[in-house]
């Protein structure tokens, strides 16, 4: 198994010891390492914008086999927005007007302030040509040379999987997992209606825990200015 991640989180000594070949570990950008590897399943879910994703897709598709690859976040918030990490990595050309502000559903503009991950680096405005996953993994099939079917599951955010089509010619049991996950419209508006509902609390849950944060720390800062004073 390879991982691919140039910024880990947490200490990877013990993945990386001498002699640990179950997982190899990559510490530098997806786009320097994925033309020399190979794999039967990827699962992309990192730097949310159409130019990684995209030239993520063209470097997996160049492979001598084609993989089967799931996607993370096809649909809001950035199925149609484009979020960076860093912003100087993306080459100029394919980088959109962005900004350190929050967003919304059902706005295209960042907002003044709260919102979604404010702490990122997120496009000034959604939609539009080359902007987000979903138009990346689009734009990839369109200019793609070999055939692909591709699914899209709601809620969580949304998931892609992209399936050769040579691959369901050849193992049906793909082709009927693909279609146990197809759901009606009623069911699609039933997800999508929950996914709202989902976010909203969520907003909420970041908004109570940066609330009790400030208070923590304007407690900690009083008590002490207190304490300050009586030892005057």
């Amino acid at each position: 198994m390879h991982a691919i991640d140039p910024h880990p989180s947490c200490d990877l000594s013990a993945f990386t010891a001498e002699g640990t070949d179950v997982l190899r570990i990559h510490t530098i950008p997806s786009l320097e390492i994925l033309p020399q590897l190979s794999a039967e399943t990827v699962l992309i879910d990192g730097d949310h914008n159409w130019y990684t994703v995209f030239h993520e897709l063209k470097a997996i598709g160049a492979w001598k086999e084609s993989p089967l690859i799931f996607l993370h976040d096809t649909e809001w918030p950035y199925g149609r927005r484009d979020m960076y990490y860093d912003p100087h990595r993306i080459p100029k050309h394919a980088r959109h007007p962005c900004g350190k502000s929050g967003i919304a559903r059902g706005s295209s503009e960042l907002l003044g302030q709260g919102g979604l991950n404010p702490h990122l680096y997120n496009a000034e405005k959604e939609g539009g040509p080359r902007n987000g996953v979903r138009t990346a993994i689009e734009d990839f099939l369109k200019g793609s040379g070999r055939r692909w079917h591709a699914q899209f599951c709601s809620g969580l955010f949304g998931l892609g999987i992209l399936v050769p089509q040579d691959v369901l010619s050849r193992k049906p049991v793909f082709a009927r997992m693909l279609a146990d996950l197809q759901t009606s419209a009623l069911l699609q508006r039933y997800i999508e209606h929950l996914e709202v509902q989902r976010f909203w609390e969520y907003q909420r849950r970041c908004t109570l825990e940066k609330l009790l944060v400030e208070r923590t720390a304007y407690n900690e800062t009083a008590m002490s200015f207190e304490a300050d004073a009586d030892s005057a």
